[in-house]
């Protein structure tokens, strides 16, 4: 399970959380290129998808992946369309 991005009453965040049951712990992983609240999130190929979102200024047309084999986010073409509190899913065989 990951927390990506929010805001915590301050700031907008880049960080990233992950949550291992096996070890009943958060760890802190690699932060996001971006700030982002209201972000979109999705898991897709086995890498972490963050869409969208609201940096504390504007909203956001980036997105960017995360692999959790190289620890890095990678920052992908810009949506069409600026969006954040949008719904992020995945179609298998489309």
């Amino acid at each position: 399970m990951f927390a990506v991005g929010g805001y915590d009453g301050t700031q907008h965040l880049s960080s990233v959380e992950c949550y291992s049951p096996c070890n009943d712990q958060w760890m802190t992983i690699a932060q996001m290129k971006s700030n982002r609240c209201y972000v979109g999130t999705a898991v897709m190929c086995g890498k972490l998808f963050a869409v969208g979102g609201y940096d504390g200024l504007s909203l956001l047309d980036t997105f960017e992946s995360y692999d959790p084999l190289v620890q890095e986010w990678t920052l992908l073409p810009s949506m069409a369309t600026s969006r954040c509190d949008m719904g992020v899913a995945v179609l298998f065989g489309q």
